[in-house]
C-alpha cells in the first residue's frame, strides 16, 4: 500500500522540485449559504453563478482559482469568513499569493470591472517575479 502511494505521489513531488509547479497567483473566495431565506440564498446562487461565468468569459481559470464556501455544508465557512472579515451572505473576497485581501464585496456592491482591475495586477505582480 504504502508503496502504491509513493508512486502514486511521485509525479507530484518531482514537479514541485523542479519549480514546473504552476500556482495561480489570485484566489477568489466566495461565502455562501445555501440553507439561508430564500432573498438571501437568490443572492447566493446569483453571485455564485455570476463569478464563475466571469471568469469563464475572462479566460481567467489560469489566474484566480475559485473557493466557494456554503455555511451549511461546510463547517470552516465562519472561520474562513473571519479571517477575511466578511460581512453577510454572500460575500467575495479576492486575494493575492501572499493572502492578502485586494478586493471585497457584498452581493450589493459587487463591481467586477474593480475586481478585474486587480486580478490583472496581481497577474503582472506574478509576471515580474518570473
Amino acid at each position: 500500500m504504502k508503496n502504491k502511494l509513493v508512486l502514486l505521489l511521485l509525479p507530484v513531488i518531482l514537479t514541485a522540485f523542479c519549480g514546473c509547479v504552476s500556482v495561480k497567483p489570485a484566489k477568489l473566495v466566495l461565502a455562501v449559504d445555501s440553507s439561508a431565506c430564500s432573498c438571501v440564498k437568490n443572492r447566493c446562487v446569483n453571485m455564485e453563478s455570476e463569478v464563475k461565468d466571469f471568469i469563464a468569459q475572462n479566460s481567467l481559470s489560469d489566474t484566480a482559482e475559485l473557493k466557494v464556501y456554503d455555511n451549511f455544508k461546510n463547517t470552516s465557512t465562519k472561520a474562513v469568513m473571519d479571517k477575511y472579515q466578511m460581512g453577510l451572505y454572500p460575500y467575495i473576497v479576492l486575494v493575492d499569493k501572499n493572502d492578502r485581501v485586494r478586493y471585497r464585496a457584498s452581493a450589493s456592491d459587487f463591481n467586477k470591472e474593480k475586481m478585474m482591475e486587480e486580478i490583472k495586477l496581481i497577474a503582472a505582480e506574478k509576471a515580474e517575479v518570473k
